[in-house]
């Protein structure tokens, strides 16, 4: 029996994500979304670097496979995943997940539109399921004694555009890599190479953090 290798690995981003966010919550509303993300990239950045020099992998790369790549990192990484953790600072990692659950779709539709990909009365009809289900999990807000990452904060139809506005960079970036990726280059080097250029280019970006903690936080009901 062959395992389907590549569905296993698209559920494990998903379980990782909605971990990352639900441990993320009140991080981001302390530090902010982008100096969040800013120690987050530098982080992996350095895991990452360590995993491909030790293991000897950094072979197969090209300076245009290079440049697709420190693109997609930009718009998936920096623009994308600040935006998310801004979705998840606002509305909650329950809510901001499921918007950013839209960047699959997204992608199917970008697909359709830029590359004329096929997509199928199926796949059609999976998106329209999956976005129907996305509205039902945002709507409404939270009840006076919901745990605290559930709690709004800065306005539901703000966060719920930075949501989308977050799977659509994840949905372009994972656009942009799609053909590096398909000629077989080892991931570890393609993430490395995304998640660097998105974390130099967040670094000439920014800015002291505001001492000023998030009013929103409160502390939690024991």
């Amino acid at each position: 029996m062959i395992l389907p290798l590549h569905e296993i690995a698209a559920l494990g981003t998903a379980t990782c994500w909605a971990t990352t966010a639900i441990l993320a919550g009140d991080a981001v509303r302390a530090l902010g979304a982008f100096h969040f993300n800013l120690l987050r990239q530098g982080f992996v950045a350095m895991l990452l670097a360590g995993i491909v020099f030790a293991g000897g992998r950094f072979t197969g790369l090209g300076p245009e496979e290079a440049l697709i790549l420190a693109a997609s990192g930009v718009i998936g990484i920096l623009l994308g995943d600040t935006l998310n953790f801004a979705a998840v600072g606002r509305i909650g990692p329950r809510r901001a997940g499921a918007i950013f659950a839209l960047n699959a779709p997204m992608a199917a539709v970008l697909g359709f539109a830029v590359l004329g990909e096929n997509l199928g009365l199926q796949a059609t009809a999976g998106i329209a399921v999956t976005v129907a289900g996305v509205a039902l999990a945002i709507l409404g807000r939270p009840r006076s004694d919901a745990h605290r990452l559930e709690w709004v904060s800065g306005g539901l139809v703000t966060g719920v555009l930075c949501g989308l506005a977050a799977a659509l960079g994840q949905a372009v970036g994972t656009l942009i890599a799609r053909p590096v990726m398909a000629g077989g280059l080892d991931p570890y080097v393609a993430s490395l190479v995304r998640v660097g250029a998105s974390g130099l280019a967040m670094g000439f970006w920014r800015q002291p953090p505001s001492p000023r903690r998030d009013r929103s936080i409160r502390r939690a009901p024991r």
